[in-house]
This record gives C-alpha cells, sequence and structure tokens, in this order.
C-alpha cells in the first residue's frame, strides 16, 4: 500500500481530538537559562499530567484511522505504535515554560498532582479515544461531586483556559509544533515499512 507522508499529515490534520488535548500538546523552541525555574517547573507539569502520553496518543489514533482507511498499512500502524512518548516531552516543556507564568505553571501542577486532577489526566485519555471514533482502553472515570467542582475550578481558571482553550494562538501553535515532532516520526516509519 502506498502512503505518502503528505496524505499522512493531511489525515492527521483533519483528525480532530478533543479540544482540552489539542490545546495540551503546544510546545515551541527552548527557553533562555534565566527561565531555568520555569522550564524545570514546565518538566514536572508535563510529566505530571501526562502531556508527552498524550501527544502520542493522538499521533496513534491518527494513523489507526489512516489505516482503517486503507491509507496506510499496518506495517505502518506498528512502526507508529512504537514511537515513545519522550520525544515529545522537551518540546511541549518548552512552550509550557514560554508561554506561562511562574504562578501559572505552579497552579496547574498542583492541580494536576491532586486526585481530581489525575482523574481529569486519565477521563482526557479515555475521552481522546472515545472521541476519536475508537473503543476506550479503558473504563469511564467517575468523579466525585468535589472532584468534579476542582476540574471546573481548573479548567476556568486562567492557566486551564490556556491549556484547555481551543481557536487560541495557544492552541494553533500546539497543532504546528506538534506536527513539527511528528512530521519526522512518520517519515521514519515510512521510509522502514
Amino acid at each position: 500500500m502506498k502512503t505518502t507522508t503528505k496524505s499522512l499529515y493531511g489525515a492527521i490534520a483533519a483528525t480532530a481530538a478533543p479540544a482540552a488535548i489539542a490545546a495540551m500538546l503546544l510546545f515551541t523552541p527552548a527557553v533562555s537559562a534565566q527561565d531555568a525555574d520555569k522550564l524545570a517547573l514546565a518538566k514536572k507539569l508535563v510529566e505530571q499530567a501526562q502531556l508527552h502520553k498524550m501527544a502520542t496518543l493522538g499521533m496513534q489514533l491518527s494513523v489507526r484511522r489512516v489505516v482503517a482507511e486503507g491509507k496506510a498499512s499496518q506495517e505502518f500502524l506498528a512502526c507508529v505504535s512504537a514511537a515513545e512518548p519522550g520525544a515529545f516531552s522537551a518540546g511541549i516543556a518548552s512552550l509550557y515554560a514560554d508561554r506561562l507564568s511562574i504562578l501559572e505553571l505552579k497552579d496547574a501542577l498542583k492541580f494536576f498532582e491532586s486526585q481530581a486532577g489525575r482523574k481529569y489526566t486519565a477521563y482526557t485519555f479515555w475521552g481522546t479515544e472515545k472521541y476519536a471514533g475508537f473503543a476506550p482502553s479503558t473504563p469511564a472515570v467517575a468523579v466525585t461531586v468535589d472532584e468534579k467542582q476542582a476540574i471546573d475550578a481548573f479548567i476556568a481558571s486562567p492557566v486551564g483556559r490556556k491549556m484547555s482553550g481551543t481557536g487560541s494562538s495557544f492552541a494553533t501553535a500546539t497543532q504546528r509544533e506538534t506536527l513539527k515532532v511528528i512530521g519526522p516520526l512518520l517519515a521514519a516509519c515510512k521510509s522502514s515499512t
């Protein structure tokens, strides 16, 4: 089966992930040395919120869709599925360090370290699969009234709006930068299959 990088980019760009996920995938080039504290916080946030794993899942689901449409091979999917989430970590952390204040990073990290934040992360993975048209690989997440209030408060907060909003410059940059990481991964898989 012939697979072109151009057709895969188009298919991936056309596959809509949930808005919250798309906004979480933002990243930009490296930050200055004076922002080392912000970068350290951003790295913790990426790990705690599993943003790098979410980026990988989004890419893999998009390729699964392309395979289901007969536009790519199972071998190509296997190659993409072997991608390490760490490929996204540095870029996402750099973006967050660049675009968020120390206070926003601390607030986001505090939320994602909480029980409500962990459940929000689990729901995000579940929802990404469901809304991409695939059966979720994990059961739906149950939240208490207090956890729902904490999640709603985070989403309504300035940093939560940045991380979960769509149509913003933050979300647009996310898509652009994510494709910069995905492009070489797809090209490497294309050349090996």
